[in-house]
């Protein structure tokens, strides 16, 4: 369940990227260099591509290899990992109420222009709230990293002890 949450939260944080990508897609185009668009064109419109390139790893990742979430977490590093998944949640959960939303105010309001503007709004501010979702996805990553360096740290301590034992 953990991995399917993970998944979505990375999909929805990649919505507004891939919106990005579609009108800076077109700087690709060999007309767009011919013309004096450049090199800075060409990586405005790299730009996120590489950024949904890399989440597609990352997604790849998490789907292939059942362990890649896993962590050592203890104590307070357990609160910060459940709150990054929490933060998930809601962030992954806020875009569903946004189109929910706008279905629900077109049926409300027979007339469009009413309906899509609130619908507009709503969606507006729903999106921005789903920012939520990449502060846990960092949230759950920083509490990943920690716990690993916390065992590593354990480790070493651990075998330096054993060392001092043996001379």
């Amino acid at each position: 369940m953990l991995r399917v949450l993970y998944c979505l939260a990375i999909i929805v944080a990649m919505a507004p990227v891939l919106l990005m990508a579609s009108a800076g897609l077109p700087f690709l185009s060999s007309r767009a260099l011919v013309t004096g668009g450049g090199a800075v064109l060409l990586l405005t419109g790299l730009r996120p591509l590489v950024v949904l390139v890399v989440a597609a790893l990352r997604l790849y990742a998490v789907v292939r290899h059942r362990g890649t979430l896993d962590a050592y977490v203890t104590g307070s590093l357990g609160a910060l990992r459940r709150l990054g998944i929490w933060a998930m949640v809601i962030g992954t959960i806020i875009p569903v109420g946004v189109v929910a939303t706008g279905v629900i105010l077109s049926s409300i309001y027979k007339d469009e222009q009413h309906s899509g503007l609130l619908a507009f709004i709503g969606g507006v501010y729903g999106f921005q709230l789903s920012g939520i979702g990449v502060a846990g996805l960092v949230l759950f990553e920083l509490s990943r990293l920690l716990g690993f360096e916390a065992r590593m740290r354990e480790d070493r301590r651990r075998a330096g002890a054993a060392v001092a034992r043996a001379r």
